[in-house]
């Protein structure tokens, strides 16, 4: 029982793990985005586009 309750708490903190992960990639797949909008449309009016670094935010 109790090799049972330890690996059912891995499970846990590991499937915890995967949704906080998935949670962050999504909300930073839409900064991305916005980022890459933001220099499309800048390109698209001929304008200098401006990077910032990784990281930077």
């Amino acid at each position: 029982m109790r090799a049972t309750r330890l690996s059912l708490m891995v499970l846990l903190v590991v499937l915890a793990f995967v949704l906080w992960n998935a949670a962050w990639v999504t909300d930073r797949c839409g900064e991305w985005t916005a980022a890459l909008d933001e220099a499309e449309a800048a390109l698209a009016q001929g304008t200098v586009v401006c990077l910032r670094k990784e990281g930077a935010r």
